[in-house]
């Protein structure tokens, strides 16, 4: 990292200073050098200013690919990141928009590029980075220029104060939220910074692959506390892996049990599996066993035939031939008994259910053991702890792809948008539980209690945000950080 050259001598002068300790290629420093003849252009008329940022962080990046330094995929992608994330910011009315939109840009190529020359590899326990450089910084700047502040909420902020102070007592808080984009860490940290400062910053994350491996992602991550996990759907997608991430997993959980002992830890999880999913006219895409552990109990108790569809056969290609014999078998069970007669079958020729045509985006059903693993964990601590259900708005500012891929390097869309979280009445787990002696179906429900009051309190939290006029009459809702802002 270096600072920012204020002459454009000064600038080449770092540039080959590079190059002649072997830290920078001859033939890249040639294409740095291609800001100066931008500037040039721009003094003689032939380009216009505005696109001036553009071109040349668009010229350095391929650059970058020549020398070997970017791959050539990458370099795709984060042209087109760029292109979207500058109207955002341009969309916002900030001055000089182009300009910030690519001086974020620039900050994040170099954090990027940093981890091609000196990779960081995550612990299990993670604590965020903030020298020599301030990753948290960082990643709020650029979360920031997506927010629309004057249409965010908080909500209950008199519930967050009891949180606060249940952490100042030394006990545990555990949030079981919703996921809805890569920026929900900066969100969560924009709309808690000016009430309630400490929350924003001490949150400890439960982060899963794509967080700590995506070459777009680490820089960010780096700048949150993380326990870092390998979730389920993922442990088996290289196989000579999957002992070492399962050691990773266990790791993890012996420093979440040492922490909860010591007490005072405020973690976030997203008991669903990952982030939520629009629903689209039209079809649904579902993550093969996603919420197979609400569903079971309920399917226990019905006459099935047993199918796997074929839009989710490639899912994962190892377990095709296992899913086609499957089928078979079913398709011979199912011949048999139209053989013996007397069958009634029930079948959805549609593939799925019925839904809207318009796009809904709601809180995915929560894994009924994600939930248990932190009950148990905050139930067996030396010191008292809470599960507390809690809501989080911010798909417009970065929505996840239409499909769950678990290749790396996934487009990023970016917006300006209003945001907010919002968290939900303490869940009484004991209450919740309590008469049912099925230990999977105690599970099952106490994770369906905590998801039901996370759908309702997101209901409350999108018309906050969606309605200005209602917003008015909600005073659950408030927007501390504007008059932080105000008071700056």
């Amino acid at each position: 990292m270096w600072g920012q050259p204020k002459t454009e001598a000064e600038f080449k002068g770092i540039l080959a200073k590079l190059v002649e300790a072997g830290k920078l290629p001859p033939k890249l420093q040639a294409g740095w050098e291609f800001k100066g003849i931008l500037a040039k252009l721009v003094e003689a008329g032939k380009l216009p200013p505005k696109l001036q940022a553009g071109w040349e962080f668009k010229g350095i990046l391929a650059k970058l690919v020549e020398a070997g330094k970017l791959p050539p995929k990458l370099q795709a992608g984060w042209v087109d990141f760029y292109d979207n994330y500058r109207a955002a910011v341009e969309s916002s009315g900030a001055d000089n928009a182009e300009l910030l939109a690519t001086k974020v840009q620039c900050s994040i190529a170099d954090c990027v590029l940093n981890q091609f020359v000196d990779p960081y590899t995550f612990p299990s326990a993670h604590k965020r980075l903030l020298e020599p450089y301030n990753y948290y910084n960082f990643g709020q700047r650029y979360v920031g220029t997506l927010i629309d502040f004057n249409n965010s909420v908080l909500g209950h902020a008199d519930r967050w104060t009891k949180i606060q102070e249940q952490l100042a007592a030394g006990e545990n808080v555990v949030l079981l939220a919703n996921h809805q984009t890569e920026a929900d860490p900066g969100v969560f940290a924009h709309m808690l910074a000016a009430s309630h400062p400490n929350l924003a910053t001490d949150v400890i994350y439960v982060a899963g692959d794509r967080v700590v491996t995506d070459a777009l992602c680490k820089p960010f991550s780096m700048g949150r506390n993380l326990f870092c996990v390998h979730s389920k759907k993922h442990l088996d997608d290289v196989p000579e892996l999957k002992a070492s991430k399962m050691e990773t997993n266990r790791k993890t959980l012996v420093a979440m049990q040492r922490a909860f002992n010591a007490g005072g830890s405020l973690v976030w999880i997203a008991p669903s599996g990952g982030r939520d999913r629009c629903v689209y006219g039209g079809g649904v895409w579902l993550v093969e066993g996603q919420s197979a552990a609400l569903c079971k109990p309920f399917s226990m108790g019905r006459n099935l035939f047993c199918v796997h569809s074929k839009k989710h056969l490639d899912d994962v290609p190892e377990l095709k031939a296992s899913k086609m014999e499957t089928n078979r078998k079913t398709l011979v069970a199912m011949q048999r008994a139209f053989n013996a007669r007397g069958s009634l079958v029930w079948i959805a020729p549609s593939g799925g259910r019925d839904r809207p045509k318009d796009d809904v985006w709601s809180p995915d059903a929560f894994d009924a053991t994600a939930v248990e693993l932190m009950r148990n964990l905050i139930n067996r601590a030396k010191q008292p702890g809470h599960l507390y259900p809690m809501a989080m708005f911010s798909y417009p500012v970065m929505p996840p792809p239409k499909t769950v891929d678990k290749a790396l390097g996934e487009r990023r869309l970016t917006a300006w948008s209003g945001v907010g979280i919002s968290v939900a009445q303490e869940l009484d787990w004991q209450a919740v539980i309590s008469g049912i002696e099925d230990k999977e179906a105690a599970q099952a429900a106490l994770a369906d209690a905590a998801w039901k009051a996370v759908v309702a309190e997101y209901s409350e939290l999108e018309a906050a945000i969606m309605q200005p006029e209602k917003r008015a009459q909600m005073p659950a809702f408030s927007q501390p950080f504007l008059a932080a802002q105000d008071a700056a």
